[in-house]
């Protein structure tokens, strides 16, 4: 007996089945073409919002949607040119990983993915724990509906924990298809939606002289790139789908290629790079925009202004290593507990300086914020939590306070964060980027993060910590080498 047929499956069909960049407008004609029954404006615009989140659309400067599924009729015809690791040549083992971005759809996990033989037999798959040292490269710029989740982690030294992936066993095909070191392997699209693929052999000889065609290629791709970046909308969208809107956008002649690389374009790039962000993964940025990163470590004199806005403008304009967000989760975890001496923490976060204030006006209106925060505190903390959340907050804070206390050390020390050797301050960076992301998410006792945060967190912390202590150990006894 076929399923009802509900307003959301209907949406999801109509978005399935378009053909061309539709508008919202576009969108409620067609629902309501449909569906014949009376409904809601508040419904429409539900409906309507969960455009911008839907992942098989692409958001455009015009208001517009870009149905995925029309760039992948346009490409679909390029092979992937997929050049192997050392350990795959090592092990006869293959890696998806990002080499098949655009044609991963981000429905579909890694082992439901079929790799088929040049005669259409299936390439055997099995499930395998490897290094996540040396199957990180192949996962470099894959977001996050493509990233390994199983990880056992390594508390100890972390680069060497283990991933469990699938993997293809691609032994009998190298020796049917006479494959030599300097071989490369072409990877055609069958089935988008099902994620089936078909394997050939990509020969070096026939790569080298198709190098010229590609290079052309490459740089028509980047100076479309390169306009595209310019939109904001575009920017803030992960990198398979900017790739899928460069394919939309570039001249249909340009298409006309043997095989495209996303590792080897990447690598032929110039004026624009990729960047890896917390949310929605890697993206392409123009060059000259990969320092423009908005941390809340200082290194730059501020001059303040007086604000007296909200606890957020109020800690930003003192120039202090946290938000309002992070302020209130730390009070969160440390307030009314034994083995937190407040007076000692708030000499941490506000570093014992008297004239933390821009004036007497700024001192009123913190004081007069934190008053109205630390009743909220108190008054949520008569609410029961569960003992899983109170401690992954508690860790998260440690974290970050454990980060300040770095900061203030460094200020006694007087030396600049610029000053610190670019791996080391790389690792502050992603450390306080953690915090930033993460300890808006525990501010609030009354709302208790989904479980997906709560298994990230837990992941995440058990990396994390033993990263911190050899950062503070660098930090504290080895500076003089620096």
């Amino acid at each position: 007996m076929p399923s009802r047929l509900t307003l959301l499956k209907l949406a999801e069909e109509v978005i399935r089945q378009s053909r061309v960049p539709f508008s919202p407008l576009d969108f409620e004609k067609k629902i309501k073409e449909r569906w014949r029954r009376k409904i809601s404006d508040s419904t429409l615009q539900l409906l309507k919002q969960q455009l911008d989140q839907h992942e098989g659309l692409i958001a455009f400067q015009n208001q517009e949607y870009l149905p995925c599924k029309v760039v992948i009729e346009k490409v679909r015809h390029i092979p992937l040119d997929v050049s192997l690791g050392k350990s795959e040549i090592h092990e006869k083992k293959l890696f998806a990983g990002y080499r098949l971005v655009p044609f991963l759809a981000p429905d579909l996990k890694e082992e439901d993915i079929t790799l088929l033989d040049p005669y259409g037999q299936e390439i055997p798959r099995q499930k395998k724990n490897v290094s996540l040292e040396n199957v990180l490269p192949y996962y470099r710029y894959s977001g996050e509906a493509h990233f390994p989740e199983n990880i056992d982690i390594n508390e100890w030294v972390p680069g060497k924990s283990a991933v469990s992936l699938s993997v293809w066993d691609v032994d009998a095909l190298f020796k049917d298809l006479h494959w030599k070191n300097g071989d490369a392997l072409k990877i055609r699209l069958t089935s988008y939606e099902n994620g089936i693929f078909q394997v050939e052999l990509y020969n070096r000889s026939a790569k080298r002289l198709d190098s010229l065609r590609q290079r052309a290629f490459h740089i028509a791709l980047e100076a479309e790139l390169v306009r595209l970046c310019a939109q904001s909308e575009f920017c803030s969208e992960a990198l398979e789908k900017q790739l899928l809107q460069l394919f939309y956008n570039i001249n249909p002649a340009v298409l006309d290629v043997p095989a495209f690389s996303l590792p080897e374009f990447i690598g032929a790039l110039d004026k624009v790079a990729v960047i890896g962000y917390e949310e929605g993964g890697p993206r392409f940025v123009p060059t000259h925009k990969t320092g423009m990163w908005q941390f809340a470590w200082e290194s730059v004199p501020r001059e303040p202004q007086g604000s007296r806005g909200s606890m957020d403008e109020i800690l930003e304009d003192m120039g202090f290593p946290f938000n309002g967000a992070e302020f209130e989760a730390i009070l969160n975890a440390t307030l009314g507990v034994e083995k937190y001496q407040m007076v000692e923490v708030f000499d941490l976060l506000f570093g014992g300086r008297e004239d933390r204030f821009f004036n007497g006006k700024q001192e009123t209106a913190f004081y007069r914020r934190l008053r109205k925060l630390l009743n909220r505190i108190f008054q949520d903390s008569e609410s029961p939590e569960p003992a899983m959340v109170v401690d992954l907050r508690d860790k998260a804070v440690q974290v970050k306070l454990r980060l300040i206390r770095i900061l203030r050390f460094l200020e006694a020390s007087e030396i600049h964060l610029t000053e610190l050797p670019g791996e080391t301050l790389d690792q502050i960076i992603d450390l306080d980027n953690f915090c930033t992301e993460i300890l808006p998410k525990f501010q609030d006792k009354t709302k208790v993060p989904d479980l997906k945060t709560i298994r990230y967190v837990r992941l995440v912390l058990r990396i994390i910590f033993p990263e911190l202590s050899r950062l503070e150990e660098d930090i504290y006894h080895r500076l003089g080498v620096y």
